[in-house]
Order: structure tokens, then sequence, then C-alpha cells
């Protein structure tokens, strides 16, 4: 951000405060964002997962993205949102979005808030048994 003009640094940073308030405001304490004010009671992984990607992007509310996370590795809607594929890669990148965004080292991306490798959980609802995914811990899926 250091290369824009200042002008289009205060603007970020405007944009930046603004988008912070309003996920303040839409945040359940569940542990996910609802769409709208007033429909607190609607999830969907997959607006959650961007929303996660792009709070990690700019380092920002990482207690609400660990929150979320965990809330959507075993929430299930009971619709076909369940059983769609890119559901669950937007899981994986909201877990992992250190190989979708390509600004942190491979392995800041795999380390959890207080330093300890992440893992893929063996639990039969776990990303890793939702996708068939064996990740060996520091190698890209790309």
């Amino acid at each position: 951000m250091s290369s824009l003009p200042a002008g289009a640094r205060s603007e970020l940073s405007a944009q930046r405060t603004r988008g912070l308030a309003i996920l303040a405001q839409m945040w359940v304490d569940d542990g996910y964002f609802c769409p709208e004010p007033r429909q607190q009671g609607v999830k969907y992984a997959f607006t959650n997962c961007g929303v996660s990607i792009g709070l990690q992007a700019i380092r920002a509310m990482p207690e609400r993205v660990r929150r979320l996370n965990e809330f959507f590795e075993h929430y299930r809607s009971g619709d076909e949102y369940d059983r769609e594929a890119i559901t669950h890669v937007m899981a994986c990148c909201s877990h992992y979005p250190g190989h979708l965004l390509r600004t942190l080292a491979p392995a800041d991306s795999l380390r959890g808030p207080r330093g300890a490798r992440r893992h893929l959980s063996s639990s039969p609802h776990s990303l890793r048994a939702r996708i068939g995914l064996v990740y060996p811990v520091g190698q890209s899926l790309w």
C-alpha cells in the first residue's frame, strides 16, 4: 500500500474502516456473519468463508475468523450446498489462506495464532473427510 499515492492510501484506509464497522454489526455471536443485519439466523458457509479470506488478507478480526472456521467446520445446512464441492474449496481456502493469497510465506499460513501448526481433523465431518484431502503440512495444493 505504501507505493500508492497518499490520496489512494487514504481512500483505502477509509474503505477498510467502513467495511470492518459493517462487519462488526453483522457478526452473530454463534460464530458467523449474517448476510444483512435483520437476517441474523441466516447462515451462508460460502459467503462466510469469503469474508474470512478477506479478513485474513488484511489481518483483521483474527478471533472472529477462528470462530467462523470452527462454526462452519460442523455446521450443516441440509441443502445442496452441503454437497457442492465449491463450498468445501472455499472452506479450505478459509483455513489456509496463504496458499490462495500468496502474500504469506507458506509456513506462516499453516500456523495458528499462537504459532502451533494447524491440522485437518480426522473426524468424519472434517474438511479432509469431506473432500478427501490428504495434505502434508507445508505442501501447497497448487
